[in-house]
């Protein structure tokens, strides 16, 4: 067990058994005034931060040989596994603003490739960050893929 989790197991339950002990329910179970109070209160508050990976681990993560490792057996029909795992890896961004990109998140800005999307947890919507030109290459086929796959469920196939 962390100490961040234990922290969390010793904070919570202090705060269960004094509102035990405010509400009177302590006593309706039986439980000592002195035993509530006993509980240990945390000494300092932990933080649990988000630290980004290392340079070397998300280039080993992105790697085209680590990507086509992670492929071959996950996403071998590839409905988009392999792309939303390099975005993640390539941009820093959570996994549910990945999965959450619009079909038009896609853009140039003086000509660099540009990914918009939604910070969701700080309230920014529709943010841009610079991408490199793989990943707006590969991006732009998942669009195309996309669109395919729709028009072919939805009978939208050109009639000549």
């Amino acid at each position: 067990m962390t100490a961040y989790t234990r922290q969390m197991v010793f904070t919570r339950t202090r705060r269960i058994l004094l509102e035990a002990l405010e509400s009177g329910e302590a006593e309706r179970l039986g439980l000592d005034r002195a035993f509530v109070t006993a509980m240990p209160s945390p000494e300092r508050i932990i933080t649990r931060t988000r630290t980004p990976f290392s340079d070397e681990v998300a280039q080993a993560l992105a790697a085209e040989t680590n990507l086509q490792a992670l492929a071959a057996p996950h996403d071998p029909a590839d409905p988009g596994l392999r792309d939303a795992w390099e975005t993640i890896i390539v941009t820093g961004r959570r996994c549910s603003e990945v999965i959450k990109l619009r079909l038009d998140c896609l853009g140039r800005y003086g000509g660099l490739p540009m990914l918009w999307h939604d910070q969701t947890k700080a309230g920014n919507h529709d943010a841009a960050i610079r991408i490199p030109e793989h990943l707006h290459q590969r991006l732009e086929a998942r669009q195309r893929k996309t669109l395919a796959l729709f028009a072919a469920r939805h009978n939208l196939l050109e009639r000549v």
